[in-house]
Formats: C-alpha cells, structure tokens, sequence
C-alpha cells in the first residue's frame, strides 16, 4: 500500500544552504525519545545526523540474514527504499517514511525530529522478513560502492505474475480456501469503512482549515502585541 507521505521525484530532499546547524544545542537526553512500542527490534538505530557536504547524513545501523551492518545514509536514500517496496511489493502493507518539510528542514529540532521518525520506520520494517531480507532492502543495508538512489531505481521491472506468487507467499494466501460468504462479508465491511472514511476525511479537511487560520490569528496577534 502506498504510502500518503510519498513524494514524486524531483520534489525531495533538498540542498543545505545558510550556516552549518549547531548539533550540540539540543541536550542529548532530549535527542531520544523512548518508543511507545516494546516489540521494535532495537538492532536498528539512526543516530549521529550531520552535515555532509550539502545534505544532512544519519548512520544507521541494523541486521538481517547476513549478519549486522551499518553505514551513513541520507534521508533521499530512505524514500528511495520506502518507494522501491511499495512498487515491487504491490497489496503488502510498506511502513511510511516521515514526510518532506520544504521549510525548516535543517533546524536542528526537526532534524532530530525525522532522525526519530525515521529509526520507526526501519524498526517497523524489522518486524517483515520479507522486507528485511528482501533485495530492495539488502540494497539500501549493503549497497557497497554504489548509490543507494540509483541502484533501487534501477531495479528490473516484476511481473504482474511474479508480483502475485510473490503476495501469495508473504501473505499466505490460498485461493482453495475462498468462501463467497465471508467474501460479501468483507465486500460489507470494506464499504461500510469506506463511506466512514470519507466522511471522517472531510471533517479533518474542516478542522485542518479552522487550525490553520487559528494558527495565522495566533501568529497576527502576537506580532501585533
């Protein structure tokens, strides 16, 4: 499943520019936030963000079947990954990568910030063999020399059959065992949701609209005072 939070190429992450951002202005028992979640595999980590040349880097640590590994990564290098999963594992359920911030994205607050969104995302992949140990993700743990971004575009297009054998396994699907009645049942439920959803969604849309212009009435009456 997609995630919401994609965005199209050309539209990620961007160039540094301005003063390099102070790392040690932040308390470091103010970097980590303990998970809410006591099953995550903590083997993988994303500490130590800095600034490599133009871009923000993080290194990131982690295991699968081969064993721990570890290296510097940037945040380019997680879409890629998030993306290349959600095409080539089409109907499986691909943990979302923290979405882009156009303005702010170099403060030091929202760096560490995305650094803790983006150890989720890696910790909830854990939880998949199928991810883990999946060539998508061996590219992004283990790309040698190459570059992470191209090599995972680069990746050969999957059937439509191999796709289906491939959701078939992961999901432990068997077409033998299809009943019709629990089919309608399904069907209900999926349109019972569905119309829910909606309708929640246009109330979040109302509720977005009021807080931005909460927000902006907030922010008049405090350059007013």
């Amino acid at each position: 499943m997609e995630s919401e939070d994609y965005q199209p190429k050309g539209e990620q992450e961007e160039e540094f520019k301005g003063p390099a951002p102070d790392f040690d202005k932040i308390a470091l028992d103010k970097q980590f936030v303990p998970s809410l979640y006591e099953d995550e595999n903590t083997d993988f980590r994303v500490i130590k963000p800095q600034l490599h040349g133009s871009h923000i880097v993080y290194h990131v640590q982690g295991a699968d079947k081969q064993g721990p590994w570890e290296g510097v990564r940037r945040y380019n290098h997680f879409f890629s990954l998030a993306e290349a999963l959600s095409k080539r594992w089409p109907g499986l359920v691909i943990p979302h990568v923290p979405s882009k911030k156009a303005i702010g994205n170099k403060e030091v607050k929202f760096i560490y910030e995305r650094k803790y969104y983006l150890e989720r995302f890696l910790r909830k992949c854990a939880k998949h063999d199928f991810i883990i140990n999946s060539e998508e993700f061996r590219i992004f743990a283990r790309p040698g020399a190459g570059d992470v971004e191209k090599m995972l575009d680069r990746l050969p297009k999957i059937p439509f059959g191999t796709m289906v054998e491939r959701t078939r396994e992961v999901g432990n699907i068997n077409e033998r065992m299809y009943d019709f009645a629990d089919k309608e049942r399904f069907s209900g439920a999926i349109t019972e949701f569905a119309f829910f959803a909606r309708k929640v969604l246009l109330q979040m849309k109302t509720l977005k609209k009021n807080l931005r212009e909460f927000r902006d009435n907030k922010t008049q009456s405090i350059a007013n005072n």
